[in-house]
């Protein structure tokens, strides 16, 4: 049984089929990654915000890549990373994304 001192409640989210939207204070935001799994490149979208430095985090939280810019589905070049768990996070936008690179 769970107590209700260790829930926790999210609100102000929306799952769909290209990633996570936050809704909060009335401002709308989303980063979508697919495919996920990947294997050389993802394509990204993030809505709600003109710029963003995306951070590429392994699953350790060091920061393997920084892609800076506007992402409309532009395709990021996975390339040279191994194969695993990673986090795709954009600060402005407070959305951190969590993707697989198959081998």
């Amino acid at each position: 049984m769970v107590s209700p001192e260790s829930q926790v409640w999210i609100d102000n989210l929306e799952f769909g089929n290209f990633g996570v939207k936050t809704t909060a204070n009335k401002k709308s935001s989303s980063l979508g990654i697919c495919p996920n799994p990947a294997i050389n490149q993802v394509r990204v979208k993030v809505s709600g915000v003109e710029k963003t430095n995306l951070f590429l985090m392994n699953a350790e939280g060091r920061i393997v890549r920084n892609f800076p810019g506007t992402f409309d589905g532009q395709v990021l070049s996975l390339g040279g990373l191994s194969a695993g768990i990673y986090l795709l996070a954009s600060p402005e936008t407070g959305i951190t994304q969590k993707f697989i690179i198959q081998p």
